[in-house]
């Protein structure tokens, strides 16, 4: 518990990155809530990072912690423009041919294949809906969205909809950003592949899942993580 994934656009060069410290894993102590300087919106110089990244993880970037620091925040129009910059309205354009259907409602690129694992998506057309799901006994966040021919059903990972455990969704946290996803004027979503793993749907080949990291509105694109207790301590 307690395992984090983060990631960014190098406001230099506007690709995305992956940062993954030397030697061991992020965790919640690197968010800025629980003392770190992860942040959205903050821009973290993270040193002489070093690419590591292999197809479709090309944005995997080694660094070290103790060369890392905080180098300012972007205003809110900053970061949205930032983020608008890098934005494709499909998932084909973010990931490539390589992203196929899985299921009914699923999509994965196989290990070794596509052009990239992360990106963000403008919302067009048709809105996205969020859902909690029971799915093996357990609660879960997806998103019901269609920017092609299939309907997908996809994990949600947003840190901001889900209790101080990381694992719990907040379902007014829920409510309230589906509202948001119905009434915004512009909507821009952070998408990703996860690590490959076997699914169920997946015949026991691994597999890098399409899934939703981060969801932001125009009105308020900078919502952040409001600071709350340590997650080890939550029972």
């Amino acid at each position: 518990m307690g395992y984090i994934c983060v990631a960014g656009i190098d406001v230099k060069t506007g690709q995305h990155v992956r940062p993954i410290p030397r030697g061991t894993e992020l965790r919640y102590r690197d968010l800025a809530a629980h003392q770190g300087f992860f942040e959205i919106g903050s821009i973290v110089d993270i040193g002489d990072a070093t690419p590591k990244g292999q197809p479709p993880e090309t944005e995997d970037f080694d660094f070290l912690r103790r060369e890392s620091f905080t180098d300012g925040e972007m205003n809110p129009a900053e970061f949205w423009n930032v983020m608008k910059s890098t934005a494709k309205t499909s998932f084909i354009e973010i990931f490539g041919d390589d992203l196929k259907p899985v299921g009914h409602q699923h999509a994965a690129v196989q290990p070794g294949c596509g052009k990239a694992s992360l990106g963000t998506l403008l919302i067009t057309k048709l809105r996205p809906e969020l859902t909690i799901e029971t799915i093996e006994r357990r609660d879960r966040i997806r998103m019901k969205i269609k920017t092609g021919r299939i309907p997908l059903n996809l994990s949600v990972t947003d840190i901001r909809l889900y209790w101080s455990d990381h694992i719990t969704p907040d379902r007014v946290a829920v409510a309230a950003t589906q509202e948001r996803l119905a009434t915004s004027d512009e909507i821009l979503l952070g998408v990703g592949l996860t690590r490959a793993y076997v699914d169920w749907l997946s015949n026991k080949e691994p597999l890098h899942w399409l899934q939703v990291n981060g969801i932001h509105f125009i009105e308020d694109p900078i919502r952040r993580l409001p600071e709350g207790p340590d997650p080890s301590v939550v029972s």
